[in-house]
């Protein structure tokens, strides 16, 4: 019995070396997996550990002249231990580098020395701005998925498009999720009418394991984009989406969920690509000729997407109603695209000779069409592809899609229109029209009870006295004025930005909101319950005079004014909170 116990204690020891040797530098690893990305600029191509420094072998992408930087502060994070930023290769640590004529520029990021036994570190330019980059897990190792495995149903059928105003039910988990990431990172629009309009956003949190449970409001069933891709979501059923952050592996559970296996990214027609060449191939052809190459082209790009491999027999239906959107929306704009690219030739940026083809003897049609494209034109499944159909379900949402819009826009509707709805094959149409009037009625009694909304308070004033007028309230403090539209996205990113520094001068400063006509009322109103301040709802005439005045060719525009109404400075775009303090503070 001691014998074989002996031989086994040997047999351990001499196996001892092998599992306690440290890893040892140089450590390299091409192409590392990264979990998460804050940044849509920059890549990392390569990591390289020694034993004096972290090298990271960086790709940026962005547009021609405009600039990178990264902040002194940035370091490397592994295990709670902090590696400090020391050098680049290509521009000196905290200044601006501006990128070249390509858009393109390749550098490598020199860090204090990480251990080589290193398995996964982040990233992180340590300033409070948003936009400041964090680069979380880049993994030195292989990972294995965490997605749980799933039997897809080949029979699953596609949910068909009635109308509902019951919630649809998106959740699941995102694996690889920490905290550092925020609990938004996970976002989705659409549109609720299955049909055009406006996209509703929807922010998902999650929870400290990347859990997530949201209710959405389509009308229809229709596709939902995610941060990650699409998928599809039906009223009255719950759909579940896992994604691995570090494997980039998805799986669906609950309602069409092979549908949303075969269809996750799956592009019917690329645009950039394809569709591209297919308009370079017609070069110096007739028109006739034109539309014949494209249609065989389109043909047997339409035959590959059938002959793929799928989890349900319903993906293949789908993916002919999204191919015929794609293909006669292409082949009916063709002529555009032919100039287009002949336009490019004559410039100088596209360098092979390219003719165009009369298209002017050649009249589109839609007639000879397929068969399985014309029986598309009654598909009880409009509501997938998002496009205009001529199936009368669809003729009767994009009715209401309309009244719905106006009333939300603040423009209501008319009697006449209130009573058509009495036509139309569903109650719910009325139900819903009738809930957007009560909602929007709502809305209009909160505006009428809040001292800092002012709606059109100057139609009769000349535009000459308006700003003085409107600065005669705000005297005893500096004022700042932030010119702005509800459909602009860098107005809306500098208002979560400007958020500390606001609440900093907040007794100090009068923050004034100005905008006009070409913000929806409604979406104004329903916008502004959440954001501190004075705000303006101006005509059109005098929004634009403001404009014109300051010279400012777009928006957000901020102008200061000091305690006594004077002019101090103004910005085109947010500069920044650094920068907007110590303008203000100039002022005190």
């Amino acid at each position: 019995m001691k014998t074989p116990l002996l031989f086994s204690g040997l047999a351990l020891l001499s196996l001892m070396p092998a599992c306690t040797s440290k890893p040892i530098y140089p450590v390299e690893v091409e192409n590392p997996a990264i979990v998460y990305n804050n940044s849509g600029v920059l890549s990392v191509n390569k990591v390289e550990l020694n034993d004096t420094a972290t090298l990271l072998y960086m790709h940026s992408k962005f547009r021609p002249g405009y600039w990178i930087r990264f902040d002194t502060t940035t370091y490397l994070l592994t295990r709670g231990e902090k590696y400090p930023i020391k050098a680049s290769d290509s521009f000196k640590i905290g200044e601006m580098f501006r990128m070249p004529a390509s858009g393109e520029a390749d550098f490598v990021l020199s860090f204090a020395p990480l251990p080589a036994a290193t398995k996964a570190f982040d990233l992180i330019e340590d300033v409070p701005v948003e936009g400041a980059y964090r680069i979380i897990d880049i993994l030195l190792t292989d990972v294995k998925s965490r997605i749980p495995k799933v039997h897809y149903h080949a029979g699953e059928k596609l949910i068909p498009s009635v109308i509902s105003n019951q919630k649809a039910v998106l959740k699941g988990r995102i694996f690889g999720y920490r905290a550092e990431m925020g609990d938004e990172i996970l976002s989705c629009s659409y549109f609720p009418y299955g049909c055009g309009g406006e996209a509703s956003e929807t922010k998902l949190k999650l929870d400290k394991k990347g859990r997530f449970n949201v209710e959405l409001s389509p009308y229809f069933p229709m596709s939902v984009l995610t941060t990650f891709g699409k998928c599809y979501v039906a009223p009255g059923h719950t759909t579940e989406l896992y994604y691995d952050l570090a494997t980039k592996e998805i799986a669906f559970k609950g309602a069409l969920a092979g549908i949303n296996k075969d269809m996750f990214n799956q592009r019917v027609i690329d645009t950039e690509g394809e569709l591209y060449f297919y308009t370079l191939d017609v070069n110096g052809m007739t028109g006739e000729q034109a539309y014949a190459h494209i249609d065989s082209l389109c043909f047997r790009h339409r035959d590959s997407l059938q002959a793929q491999k799928l989890e349900t027999d319903a993906s293949r239906i789908l993916l002919d109603l999204l191919f015929k959107n794609s293909y006669l929306s292409y082949r009916k704009n063709l002529p555009t695209y032919c100039r287009v690219l002949e336009v490019a030739y004559k410039d100088g940026r596209l360098k092979q000779p390219y003719v165009s083809p009369d298209f002017k003897t050649t009249t589109y049609t839609e007639e000879g069409m397929p068969e399985f494209l014309q029986k598309l034109e009654d598909s009880p499944y409009f509501s997938y592809s998002g496009a205009r159909s001529a199936n009368p379900l669809a003729t009767e949402a994009y009715y209401v899609e309309k009244l719905l819009l106006n009333i939300d826009k603040g423009k209501g509707i008319s009697k006449e229109e209130t009573a058509g709805l009495d036509t139309l094959s569903s109650p719910v149409y009325k139900e819903l029209v009738e809930d957007h009037l009560t909602a929007y009625a709502r809305l209009q009694e909160k505006m009428d009870s809040m001292e800092n909304v002012h709606l059109r308070p100057f139609d009769e004033l000349p535009n000459g006295e308006l700003l003085a007028r409107l600065l005669e309230s705000y005297r005893g403090k500096p004022v700042l004025i932030d010119i702005w539209a509800t459909w602009c996205a860098p107005c809306k990113s500098a208002m979560k930005t400007i958020l500390p520094l606001k609440e900093k001068l907040k007794d100090q400063v009068h923050f004034v909101y100005l905008t006009g006509e070409t913000s929806p009322l409604g979406d104004w109103q329903r916008m502004i319950l959440d954001i501190t301040g004075e705000h303006f709802y101006l005509s059109g005439g005098q929004y634009h005079f403001i404009m014109n005045k300051f010279k400012s060719q777009g928006v957000p525009t901020y102008l200061l004014f000091d305690a006594n109404g004077r002019f101090h400075k103004k910005y085109i775009g947010y500069p920044g909170n650094e920068e907007m303090q110590k303008s203000l503070q100039e002022l005190f």
